[in-house]
């Protein structure tokens, strides 16, 4: 544990030791953190790094361990490589504004009929969670035509997220979170202007149970006089800390 403290502490130096981490865009970036009032580089060395977090726009981190032959580094540790050694070779991190790396395992078409759900799954090793592929298989089970999206923590792996109903699934890099998961699907997907709904929903709302019965979602969603529906906020069992 104090080998682990160390490496962050000279990780952490590296970085502000740079100039390069960008305060203001990380707070204007992830706006919990503003929300918090927690110093910016305090939260990115102690949480953010970790979490999949950028120090500044544009950093492709899983492609500059690829390229830089750092596979297995922490986030923090791939940082300071950049910063310390990559920074000054021809090896980039920086991708085109925007860009988040990405691959289409499956794909369908659409139809006027279709009530589309977007469902985003945060995977940190590339695989579904049992209560992942549960809630995926249930939403299938209610009618809706589900389209994947896999934000993988394991995305230069080419891990498989494994066996589900959704006829779409797109695996893409952590970056965005479930907001940029959501905002890319629309870009990549196209058409969502035919379909007869469409719902952006992700894994803090476990299930769709209650009291071990599947949620009659479309008959209720029908009622609802809306384009878009998000389904996001749990109290399953107590409310989701990331339930908005």
């Amino acid at each position: 544990m104090a080998e682990g403290r160390e490496r962050r502490a000279v990780g952490a130096a590296a970085i502000e030791a740079s100039g390069l981490f960008d305060a203001e865009w990380y707070r204007e970036h992830y706006p919990d953190v503003a929300a918090d009032g927690i110093d910016p580089f305090e939260h990115f060395v102690r949480w953010g790094a970790e979490e999949g977090r950028l120090p500044f726009g544009d950093f492709a981190s899983d492609r500059y361990r690829r390229e830089a032959g750092i596979a297995h580094a922490s986030n923090l540790e791939t940082y300071r490589h950049y910063l310390t050694q990559g920074r000054f070779t021809a090896t980039t991190a920086l991708d085109p504004p925007g860009f988040v790396p990405y691959r289409i395992d499956r794909n369908a078409a659409l139809s006027a009929d279709d009530d589309l759900l977007v469902y985003v799954a945060y995977c940190p090793d590339g695989r579904l969670a049992p209560f992942q592929v549960h809630s995926i298989e249930t939403y299938h089970t209610e009618g809706y035509r589900v389209a994947l999206i896999v934000n993988s923590g394991a995305y230069c792996g080419m891990v498989d997220p494994g066996e589900t109903p959704s006829p779409i699934q797109i695996v893409r890099d952590n970056i965005g979170f479930d907001f940029g998961a959501w905002a890319h699907a629309v870009r990549i997907l196209g058409g969502l202007e035919a379909v007869r709904s469409v719902t952006f929903t992700n894994d803090s709302l476990v299930g769709p149970l209650v009291g071990g019965k599947a949620c009659r979602l479309r008959s209720r969603i029908d009622d609802i006089e809306a384009g878009a529906v998000f389904l996001t906020e749990c109290r399953e069992i107590e409310r989701h800390p990331q339930g908005y």
